[in-house]
């Protein structure tokens, strides 16, 4: 499911669905690691105990973010069942695994 699947536009604010992620315990998938620098969103995410996986950089081909899960595909299945609020953020050459 995607954001436009969800609410029918991809115009939803960060602190939206951040906040109906962790109220439906969906883990997210995005491309914008700036959700942990923001104050409002951080807020949100924290607040809604959400969990997110974070690809970056965000240039990555659709071969290379399909590469990227592979690689960490590990990683991602031990925190898929952990209780967040928790962000992955997954690069070329590792992981990065925030929890608050």
């Amino acid at each position: 499911m995607t954001v436009r699947d969800e609410y029918g536009s991809r115009e939803i604010p960060d602190e939206r669905w951040l906040h109906d992620a962790g109220v439906h315990g969906w883990v997210v998938v995005t491309k914008d690691e700036r959700i942990r620098r923001r104050p409002r969103e951080k807020s949100a995410f924290l607040k809604a105990k959400a969990r997110v996986v974070c690809l970056t950089p965000g240039g990555l081909t659709m071969a290379e973010q399909v590469a990227c899960f592979r690689d960490h595909l590990e990683t991602i299945e031990q925190w898929w069942d952990k209780p967040g609020p928790w962000l992955l953020v997954l690069r070329r050459g590792g992981v990065e695994e925030l929890f608050w």
